[in-house]
Parts: C-alpha cells; sequence; structure tokens
C-alpha cells in the first residue's frame, strides 16, 4: 500500500529559512547516497550503504538516522537501495520511488512505507518542492531529481546511458548540479572489464561517458549554475583529471566550480548557492553539537509527508592509496576535508534506532 503519513503543514503561513546544503556520503559503484538538508526538512538520496557505515558517515555532519524525514530513490541497483528496506521501516520514515523501481526491487529487497512517485509530477516533503526526470537506464523506473526551496535549487543526476534533451530540460535552472562523469570511453574499451559489461556501460542503457555528460551539461548548464559535482566515477575506467576537463569543455569562461562526488569519504556540507562574498571556493559549514540556525531550522514535532501536488561505520578515513589519489587530484577548493574520530561497533538497525529516539530531534 503507497504511504499514507500525516501530511506536514506546507502552507503560505509555513516559514522556513531560505537556504538548502548538500552533502555527498558517496558516489560511485561501491555505494550511493546523498544528503538534502532544506525547508525544514532532512531526505536521503539513495541508501547505498550498510545502516552502520551510513550512520557513521552522517557523524560527519552532526547528523543521526533520527534525523532523516523521508528517503528517495532514484532506481533500484544494489550501489543505490543496499539499506532501503532497513532504514525506512525502522525508522518510520517513507520511502519515495517509481512504481517500476519498487516492482524491479521487489526480487531482492522491499520499500517500506512506499510513495508513489511520478516522472514529470512534482511533490513535496515539508518545504522543498521535487521534480522526478525521467531517465534512461536499465531499471525501467529510473529517475533524477530536481530539488528546490523555491530559491535555491539543487538536482542530482547519474546512472543513465542517454543525454537526452529531456533530461537536460529537467535539470535546468539549478545552482547546484551532480551530474554522472561514469568512464572514459577509451579506458572502457581498452580496460579490464569482460565484453559483455563494456557493451552494457557503455549502452544508451547503462552509464555515461565523459563526452556524453559534457552534452547534457551542455543542455542544462544556465546562468544560475555555481557548482558542478562530477559524480558516479568508475574508479577502473575513468580519471578525476579527465572527467573535470569534459566537464571544463562546457563550463571553461563561465564562474562555475567543478568538483568531484568522492566515493570513499563524505564530503562537508556545501551550500547549494556559493556565498557571494566568497568567489569560486565550496562553501562549507563546519560540524557542531548546535545545527546551525542559518542554514536549518528543524520543525519540533516528527514530520510526515506531504501529499503529491498536481503537476503543471566507517570511522576515521586511513591513508589508503585511494584517498591519497583523491585527496591530491582534488584541491582544497573543490572539496571539503573529511575527517572524523573513530566509531564503536553498532550491531543492527534496531539498535542504531533505539539508541537515538530518545534524543529530541534537533
Amino acid at each position: 500500500m503507497p504511504w499514507q503519513g500525516r501530511a506536514i503543514d506546507a502552507s503560505a503561513t509555513t516559514c522556513y529559512p531560505r537556504a538548502v546544503r548538500v552533502c555527498v556520503l558517496g558516489s560511485g559503484s561501491k555505494g550511493n547516497c546523498l544528503v538534502v538538508d532544506g525547508g525544514g526538512v532532512v531526505i536521503m538520496i539513495d541508501t547505498g550503504f550498510s545502516p552502520r557505515e551510513t550512520r557513521a558517515r552522517l557523524r560527519h555532519l552532526d547528523l543521526d538516522l533520527t534525523d532523516l524525514d523521508a528517503i528517495l530513490i532514484t532506481h533500484a541497483h544494489g550501489d543505490h537501495v543496499k539499506s532501503v528496506k532497513q532504514l525506512a521501516a525502522s525508522l518510520g520514515i517513507p520511502t519515495w520511488a517509481t512504481w517500476a523501481t519498487r516492482r524491479f526491487a521487489s526480487t531482492f529487497t522491499s520499500f517500506a512505507n512506499h510513495a508513489v512517485v511520478e516522472p514529470g509530477v512534482r511533490f513535496a516533503v515539508g518545504g522543498l518542492s521535487i521534480l522526478p526526470v525521467k531517465t534512461c537506464h536499465d531499471e525501467p523506473g529510473s529517475v533524477a531529481y530536481n530539488i528546490t526551496d523555491g530559491d535555491e535549487a539543487f538536482a542530482i543526476c547519474t546512472d543513465l546511458g542517454d543525454p537526452n534533451e529531456s533530461v537536460g530540460a529537467g535539470l535546468r535552472d539549478v545552482d547546484t548540479l551532480m551530474l554522472e562523469f561514469n568512464h572514459d570511453a577509451q579506458m572502457l574499451k581498452n580496460g579490464p572489464y569482460h565484453a559483455r559489461l563494456k557493451r552494457r556501460v557503455a549502452s544508451k542503457y547503462g552509464h555515461l561517458n565523459n563526452d556524453a555528460a559534457a552534452i547534457l551539461l551542455g543542455r542544462a548548464v544556465t546562468s544560475n549554475l555555481t557548482r558542478l559535482l562530477c559524480a558516479h566515477l568508475s574508479e577502473v575506467n575513468n580519471t578525476n583529471a579527465k572527467a573535470i576537463a569534459a566537464a571544463r569543455t562546457i563550463v571553461d569562461g563561465m564562474d562555475i566550480d567543478v568538483a568531484i562526488a568522492p566515493q570513499h569519504a563524505p564530503t562537508q556540507w556545501l551550500r547549494v548557492r556559493r556565498r557571494p562574498t566568497i568567489a569560486g571556493e565550496v562553501i562549507v559549514t563546519q560540524p557542531s553539537k548546535q545545527r546551525p540556525s542559518a542554514t536549518l531550522l528543524a520543525p519540533s514535532a516528527p514530520p510526515y509527508i506531504a501529499q503529491p501536488t498536481p503537476s503543471t561505520a566507517v570511522s576515521a578515513p586511513t591513508t589508503t592509496p585511494a584517498i591519497i589519489a583523491l585527496r591530491e587530484a582534488v584541491t582544497k577548493r573543490q572539496l571539503a576535508l573529511f575527517a572524523g574520530p573513530p566509531l564503536s561497533p553498532t550491531p543492527s538497525v534496531a539498535t542504531l534506532v533505539s539508541h537515538s529516539l530518545t534524543r529530541e530531534r534537533r
């Protein structure tokens, strides 16, 4: 049955701060997860890590699992839905996804508290208005998301093989865009993948190579765009330098920051719209015990979901070769430093949630 949660009061009298921020918990074939904080709610897009690792990465942001108000799923591949069933069921929050995605996932997992997403039909979560954009991938319900609080806008688009104009139109007029730059075509061709996997990745229903991603970027870019995050990079068939170079063919001469969304550690908070006093830098807020009122005002009562509106644990990262390469390739201007204290083992989702239920919502 579709989710029938109590709706948030999103009337004109509801006042939310005009600020949206995002954090990439990880992006790549080993797991994908993103947090969007704005409009009085905190939503998670994709759940590609275990509950324990998700909670560990959230600690870098001074967040906990119980701070989440909803989960959005782009599509039902394992690196995007690994813990969706456990998290949504244990937290009692809705899982927004298309019916096709739910059906596709039914062979290996389920969506607790499923709320139906229709491509092209906006829906509201708190003060955020969300537009699902249909994408071409080998999961038939795959979508991108364009999210706005009415002032600032963010879009995420990964796992697609066709940079068509309709997708580009759905990503336009955003301030921050997270876009797939999965592989370099020549590296994939000459790489170690089996021929069948190469054909799948390179197909219309696979993943964007750097050149195709640049084409889609060209169809989406407007004067509003201030930051591009190159996402879902293959660790075998791409490099940070190649992805950034491809993006630069479109945005050179424009005041747009280009950065890599990392796989192995979370970023810090990134403001969706750049602060006008600091040109060309990634804006972050440092973790603290109190969530900054300038960027988030969480409601005092647990929020549930608004009905759709009609359309018009990892511990502190160790110094591995992958981390060293990441830090060398991505400058301070492009990516916030990541660090955090070691975390105690956490045995189960139920324990993760029960440890936090007594805390007041921030």
